[in-house]
């Protein structure tokens, strides 16, 4: 005969419940043609930069919104730079005084484009060290 042992048993179910209710790693948050993206800067000379998400994978013809999460930063005059030979993408620039980015993807083909993010610090302009995070046409 098999004791039953109530806490082996609550702590399964512990596991059972916390696997299944983890989020999942965060997609692109893409929705009736505009992908919003978060960047955040956690050490600017080390370019200690994360992009949420990353890649950011586009379905259709979109806007993509880029959004510095700290007011200490701001776009570079470049903020987003996207290979010149790359026709998908237009460059619209910055907005909400540096805080946003939008360049169009027009959606033309498919693949994966490296793009750079370009910031600076506000209090005395020094640029940070450029990040090279990804863009998906899927």
């Amino acid at each position: 005969m098999t004791r039953n042992r109530p806490w082996t048993t609550v702590a399964g179910a512990l596991l059972l419940v916390a696997g299944c209710c983890t989020a999942p790693p965060k997609e692109s948050v893409c929705a009736s043609g505009l992908c919003k993206a978060e960047i955040a800067v956690r050490n600017c000379e080390a370019g200690d930069i994360t992009v949420s998400p990353d890649p950011i994978r586009v379905h259709e013809p979109s806007t993509i919104e880029w959004t510095l999460t700290d007011p200490v930063y701001r776009f570079a005059e470049r903020g987003i730079q996207i290979p010149p030979r790359n026709e998908d993408f237009v460059i619209r620039g910055a907005s909400a005084e540096g805080r946003k980015f939008t360049v169009l993807d027009k959606y033309t083909t498919r693949g994966t484009t490296k793009y750079a993010i370009e910031v600076v610090r506000r209090s005395d302009n020094v640029a940070c060290k450029p990040k090279d995070p990804v863009i998906i046409n899927d």
